[in-house]
């Protein structure tokens, strides 16, 4: 795996992280400090995504991601309660 690909991957899953320790703790003083985390995490990703946009970074493959439609898994049957 390259570089860029590990970037790719890691800034998502610490922002992932970040939030759910946000998440988790009570003391506001962490939560501000967390925030912070995540804006700049955040704020990385956007700088590391128009950098590959100005370099001409075109996926095809991408293009079939975007063409099937979503696949939505049906949701399960209720079990009805029969009064005796």
């Amino acid at each position: 795996m390259d570089p860029m690909e590990k970037l790719i991957d890691l800034l998502p899953r610490e922002v992932s992280k970040n939030l759910n320790a946000m998440s988790k703790t009570n003391d506001l003083e962490q939560k501000k400090i967390y925030s912070e985390i995540v804006l700049n995490l955040c704020e990385s990703m956007g700088v590391f995504i128009d950098a590959l946009d100005m370099a001409g970074f075109d996926d095809e493959d991408d293009d079939f991601l975007f063409s099937q439609p979503p696949v939505i898994s049906p949701e399960p049957k209720k079990k009805s309660k029969k009064k005796r």
